[in-house]
């Protein structure tokens, strides 16, 4: 949810593609370090080809395709409904571990999985208090103004 707070107010001055390069290009000098601090230089030995391809999907679909519809999404939705969505991932934890065959989902599994949705809904038909009045002549200022 942070990193969707802090991309509010970048999302209408980079847009979407490059609020998403931006996130990921920061994040190897992280996970490098980390890499090296954990593994040492074994590191930078070279992947098989199941790692490859599992590289390439991880990079391709989960990170870049990912963060560009959520940072597309994001300013439409507003940080508040959008972090709902968040409670999606361990239903899809859940089915994609079903449809892979790898694990079958416990009747707590599936209640988790009730209660994540039943939250969202809860979450996204819930009355919203009317936001204050901006008084005549007067403008609302933009998240971006505040900082």
């Amino acid at each position: 949810m942070a990193f969707s707070l802090l991309a509010i107010p970048l999302l209408p001055r980079l847009g979407a593609m490059r609020v998403s390069a931006y996130s990921t290009a920061l994040a190897v000098p992280v996970l490098a370090v980390i890499g090296l601090l954990r593994e040492g230089s074994g590191m930078l030995r070279a992947p098989s080809v199941a790692e490859a391809a599992g590289f390439a999907y991880l990079a391709l679909v989960v990170t870049v395709v990912a963060f560009f519809l959520w940072y597309t999404a994001l300013p439409r939705l507003g940080p508040g409904p959008a972090g709902l969505f968040a409670g999606l991932i361990p239903v899809g934890a859940i089915a994609t571990g079903a449809v892979l065959g790898i694990a079958t989902p416990s009747r707590y599994d599936l209640l988790g999985a009730g209660l994540a949705v039943g939250g969202i809904v809860i979450g996204l038909t819930a009355r919203r208090p009317a936001p204050p009045a901006v008084p005549p002549g007067s403008r609302p200022r933009l998240v971006a103004e505040r900082a």
